[in-house]
């Protein structure tokens, strides 16, 4: 049986150096979260917590099982529009009192609506979890539930050197990106039905404070709950990328490209080079 060892990821590149240098024979797999370089008889994981949790690697394999069943049962179609993620409608001012509505778990949500995740799944992740934060049970269940369209590419290496690339994506990839669609389009109705609505992204929707409980409303009217705080944003360059600021966190939402020369007079705007 082939043993794992699992280190932080910060050293993955250290390793992989030196199993090049060495002329070693092995294969390289990188997905969004982890690398793995694999040897004849072990495998060195690197990943973001440095060691293996066996209850995501359930929950994981569980919502898995549950999509390749969802599969089964239903047909699958291509989302019949663009997933845009993020978008602005309005361009907000230096003075204007912005509240950042965040829906709470709004993909797994999705999902449950949907029937992909099982109730039996849910309860797992609830009764499973109950040691997290808020903050690392979301990120649990954005791993678990991206794990449906996980992207790995795979690399072949014989006496250090490349003799082999390839791609391999999880079938319920079509699943994970119809969730997205249907986030995605309840975002931009949200924007036709509530006036002063500025920029989503993701699950999260910046509107004037005046009509934040309208936004809360339309949420709350699609089962969902929401999460809610007031903000000022401010515009950043960092390199070649444009991001909006909200000042009582810190968090920086990337801007789209398109929409980057609407910004420059929002607040103070300053380059960040990078090193």
């Amino acid at each position: 049986m082939r043993k794992n060892r699992y280190y932080l990821i910060e050293y993955f590149q250290e390793e992989f150096q030196r199993a090049k240098d060495t002329k070693q024979s092995f294969i390289y797999e990188r997905t969004t979260y982890t690398r793995k370089i694999k040897y004849k008889n072990y495998s060195l994981i690197f990943n973001q917590e440095g060691k293996m949790d066996d209850r995501i690697l359930s929950l994981i394999n569980k919502v898995r099982k549950d999509a390749m069943k969802y599969i089964e049962l239903n047909n699958i179609q291509l989302p019949d529009s663009r997933i845009f993620f993020l978008d602005m409608f309005n361009i907000p001012k230096s003075d204007d009192i912005i509240t950042k509505v965040d829906i709470t778990k709004a993909y797994w949500k999705q999902g449950l609506m949907d029937g992909v995740i099982s109730q039996d799944t849910d309860d797992f992740l609830n009764e499973t979890f109950t040691d997290y934060t808020e903050k690392a049970l979301k990120g649990v269940r954005l791993k678990a539930l991206g794990s449906l369209a996980t992207r790995k590419e795979i690399e072949s290496y014989e006496n250090g050197r490349v003799v082999d690339w390839e791609i391999k994506e999880q079938p319920t990839k079509q699943i994970y990106m119809n969730i997205c669609s249907s986030i995605d389009q309840m975002m931009r109705k949200c924007r036709t039905e509530v006036d002063q609505c500025i920029f989503y992204y993701w699950d999260c929707m910046f509107v004037k404070k005046s009509h934040s409980k309208q936004v809360i409303d339309f949420f709350k009217s699609k089962d969902f709950e929401c999460k809610s705080e007031d903000t000022i944003l401010h515009y950043d360059i960092v390199g070649t990328k444009g991001y909006l600021t909200s000042e009582v966190d810190g968090k920086m939402y990337l801007v789209a490209n398109e929409n980057r020369n609407l910004l420059p007079g929002l607040n103070t705007t300053y380059s960040i080079n990078n090193q």
